[in-house]
């Protein structure tokens, strides 16, 4: 079934630019964790790289445990989505960051669009590329770290992501790469889960089950405006669209294989928590039972998500 759009929230970001707004735009940041009693003021990490890379580790791990399909099939139209309101055409050059196993490479090279795709796991990539193979798609695989891209200055037309660069242990980092590969004037667009949705739940379930670095940014939290509009405040004519993806399940049983499989929200918490999974399994099927109630034994839960689309300034230096 195909995801819904709702609303359009829009705000050109071309005001914003000058010397210093990186940090004013953290700072903020750091203050609307703290308004909204989302922070619990941890203490700061001994050593951030340290910290960064012990993440880098855990969810290679994590992702490369097996089998990734249950939850990232799942995904599929989120990438199709993702693609049609990012308007990439069949004469462009696109990245597909944090791929997985390339739904999103996959949708643009159906297009016929001209596709490079990379993900941090080796894992992910061998499937990757193997999936596209199948399907006879002309895609380029890359292992590669968000933080540190191996392409050229503005060599893309459009930098797209679906739930990968929610990950990414330094945000800063990870938003100048996408912005650095992708050329003036081209296309950033990310998928991203929003707090209160069930997947953002999800995801902040896991997280705090398997640990997170304390100054990292959540990854539920991208699809929030506010986080969203400061994580990305160098691209202009920024666009944050509200979507819903509705998930349907044959039972409860299966809605907990399939957020706790390797490329699930909870696949990392399973792996790094084995005692705690029945405790994981009954906390996700609370959040679904404050949905409403189900017929038949069947779960359908409706997801809401966000797209951040904006554009690389024409003007802009990196």
């Amino acid at each position: 079934m195909a995801p819904k759009a709702a609303n359009e929230r829009g705000l050109s970001r071309r005001a914003l630019f000058g010397a210093g707004l990186g940090r004013l735009a953290r700072d903020r940041l750091e203050r609307l964790e703290h308004l909204t009693g989302e922070d619990a003021s941890p203490p700061a990490a001994a050593d951030p790289r340290a910290e960064a890379e012990r993440l880098r580790r855990d969810l290679r791990e994590a992702w490369g445990a097996g089998d990734p399909r249950p939850f990232l099939q799942r995904l599929e139209p989120v990438a199709e989505r993702l693609v049609i309101a990012a308007g990439v055409r069949r004469d462009q050059r696109a990245l597909d960051v944090g791929a997985g196993d390339g739904n999103v490479a996959s949708a643009l090279a159906r297009r016929g669009v001209a596709t490079q795709a990379c993900d941090l796991t080796p894992a992910m990539v061998e499937r990757g590329r193997a999936r596209t193979d199948a399907e006879g798609l002309a895609v380029g695989w890359h292992e590669a770290d968000v933080e540190e891209l191996p392409f050229a200055d503005g060599e893309f037309d459009a930098v797209l992501s679906s739930f990968g660069v929610i990950w990414a242990p330094r945000v800063d980092r990870a938003v100048a790469e996408l912005t650095r590969v992708c050329r003036p004037g081209g296309t950033v667009a990310l998928a991203a889960p929003v707090p209160l949705g069930f997947i953002g739940r999800a995801i902040a379930l896991g997280r705090e089950a398997a640990g997170w670095p304390a100054k990292a940014q959540r990854p539920e939290r991208w699809g929030r405006y506010e986080t969203a509009y400061l994580h990305l405040f160098g691209l202009e004519d920024l666009q944050v669209l509200d979507e819903t993806l509705p998930l349907e399940f044959e039972d409860g049983d299966e809605l907990w294989r399939v957020v706790s499989s390797p490329a699930g929200p909870l696949g990392r918490a399973r792996l790094a928590q084995p005692d705690r999974v029945d405790e994981f399994r009954s906390e996700m099927l609370r959040l679904v039972a404050e949905r409403g109630p189900e017929e038949s034994g069947a779960v359908t839960v409706s997801c809401s998500y966000a797209l951040l689309i904006g554009r690389r300034p024409l003007d802009s230096t990196l």
